[in-house]
């Protein structure tokens, strides 16, 4: 019933209680989407975090913490663009279970316990191509019909395949791989047809 490889218990799972929400939102964006995020500053994070200390974790969901944490300059420059997709993958718990309720631990207790709404948020994967999802679902299918989330699947499959970044001379093999993902083709046959390619590449250079 899981939509899509992002939505798989192994690239859901945490190594702590809580789901981390927004190292799911940065492994999307990289991962899937190809998108060079910058570190944030450290001086940044340690004071956010103290700031988290003062925050009433029994009364606020995750969202909403994370919101109030990064909501603002200069966290939101890149957390416009995680927060979206770190809360629509909220309705999967810490081991990638499909969940109704979200539970708040600290010391390894329940403190507190709220449903899991429709997140209601926004994302743009392609340019001008901004769409409305509610969950995990909606965010699979967004990433399923994205150009964007396409070029970097076969360009990943490339360095994979051939053991090597992309270059200018791989842009024509690559659109074209683009285009049959973005029409239908498998991720089986995206596969097998870049080991291919790249066997017929290193047999180019080999007559050079």
């Amino acid at each position: 019933s899981r939509k899509g490889l992002a939505l798989r218990a192994a690239m859901l799972q945490t190594s702590t209680l809580a789901t981390g929400p927004i190292y799911r939102g940065v492994f999307v964006l990289q991962r899937y989407l190809c998108d060079e995020l910058h570190s944030p500053d450290v001086e940044t994070v340690n004071s956010r975090l103290g700031d988290l200390g003062e925050l009433d974790r029994e009364s606020m969901r995750s969202s909403e913490i994370i919101e109030a944490m990064t909501g603002e300059s200069p966290c939101s420059s890149c957390h416009n663009r995680i927060n979206p997709i770190a809360f629509a993958m909220e309705d999967y718990d810490a081991l990638g279970r499909h969940r109704d309720t979200e539970h708040t631990i600290v010391e390894e207790a329940i403190v507190a316990s709220f449903p899991v709404e429709a997140a209601d948020v926004r994302v743009e994967f392609d340019e001008g191509a901004a769409v409305t999802i509610d969950n995990g679902d909606d965010l699979s299918l967004a990433l399923a019909g994205s150009h964007t989330a396409h070029e970097c699947l076969v360009e990943r499959l490339m360095v994979h395949t051939q053991g090597r970044d992309a270059e200018a001379r791989d842009r024509c093999s690559l659109f074209h791989q683009t285009r049959a993902a973005s029409g239908g083709l498998s991720l089986r046959d995206l596969y097998v047809e870049s080991v291919l390619r790249s066997a017929v590449g290193q047999r180019l250079v080999e007559a050079e």
